[in-house]
């Protein structure tokens, strides 16, 4: 048996994510979840492309990097243009002291080897979830690969580790068709992840409310079809390839927006501005949502 039954990775920069770290421990802690890898990429300065991977399993994946960087950035700004300010570091450290029994922190600092940012600390997400299912599989079951501003979330108030266990029983007997959206009949097929869309909420840089999940400004786009992309709950035995943190190869299971989301805290100017790029597809609207109030006697004093 494994140490854990489920988990949450995140590849992140402190500076630009401690002050919501605890409360997002909080929150998790109370969903279920029993252990964190949190990979602190600090001082990365853009993102490597992939030219060609194999098609094999995850422990065989051959990875052949171009020389060139997909989104060059500046380790002080934020891909969404704010700035990142120097935090104090006990901010961390007392915050590592009262849940280190359920973080194992990482400093991932992996290096450019050739083209125009050799030598410096680069990003690189899918090859980072990649490092992390070959270094871990072994002691924990499920895992969610998030940000420290995605929360998973029930507008039903149903309870994640029984919606985990009644997934795994339905893929026994189920697959899915990324064309339907639904499950249909597979031999000897294991459910590989469980997926939720997003429901977008103000910029967690944008709030005014001392805790991020009270923030209630949001995006009211109740559909199965929402805006962005998804994320997943993964099973790191069955998962038989990783395409990028928003897909998956393997059978997936996708929840009904109505029933299961993420709420992701990323609504700001150059956000809005790509999501009006899509507006003849998808309409939307500004609204509240005030639904996570439930929690807010969750986050005290300490």
């Amino acid at each position: 048996m494994k140490k854990y039954f489920l988990t949450f990775h995140t590849i992140f920069i402190m500076d630009e994510n401690v002050e919501w770290i605890e409360e997002f421990l909080i929150y998790y802690l109370n969903l279920g979840f029993e252990h964190f890898y949190l990979y602190d990429n600090t001082g990365s300065v853009g993102r490597k492309t992939v030219r060609r991977e194999s098609r094999t399993l995850i422990n065989e994946v051959d990875l052949k990097l171009r020389d060139g960087i997909e989104r060059a950035k500046h380790p002080d700004i934020t891909k969404y243009g704010f700035s990142i300010v120097k935090k104090n570091p006990d901010i961390w450290r007392d915050i590592y002291d009262r849940y280190k029994k359920y973080i194992t922190y990482i400093k991932y600092q992996p290096i450019c080897k050739r083209g125009n940012l050799e030598g410096q600390v680069y990003y690189h997400q899918k090859q980072n979830i990649i490092d992390f299912i070959n270094e871990y599989r072994h002691e924990t079951e499920w895992c969610f690969f998030g940000d420290f501003d995605e929360f998973i979330f029930s507008p039903v108030n149903d309870k994640l580790i029984p919606l985990i266990k009644s997934s795994v029983t339905l893929g026994h007997q189920f697959g899915h068709d990324d064309k339907r959206r639904t499950f249909l009949s597979v031999k000897k097929s294991e459910l590989a992840a469980i997926t939720f869309h997003q429901k977008i909420f103000l910029h967690r840089y944008l709030t005014t409310e001392k805790y991020l999940t009270q923030e209630y400004q949001c995006i009211n786009n109740l559909s199965d079809k929402s805006f962005g992309g998804h994320k997943s709950i993964v099973n790191l035995d069955n998962v038989q390839e990783v395409k990028s943190v928003h897909h998956y190869r393997g059978m997936k299971r996708i929840i009904p927006i109505q029933e299961w989301r993420f709420n992701h805290y990323n609504l700001c100017p150059k956000r809005q501005r790509k999501i009006d790029q899509h507006r003849a597809e998808w309409k939307y609207e500004l609204s509240t949502d005030s639904s996570m109030s439930r929690y807010r006697d969750l986050f005290c004093e300490t």
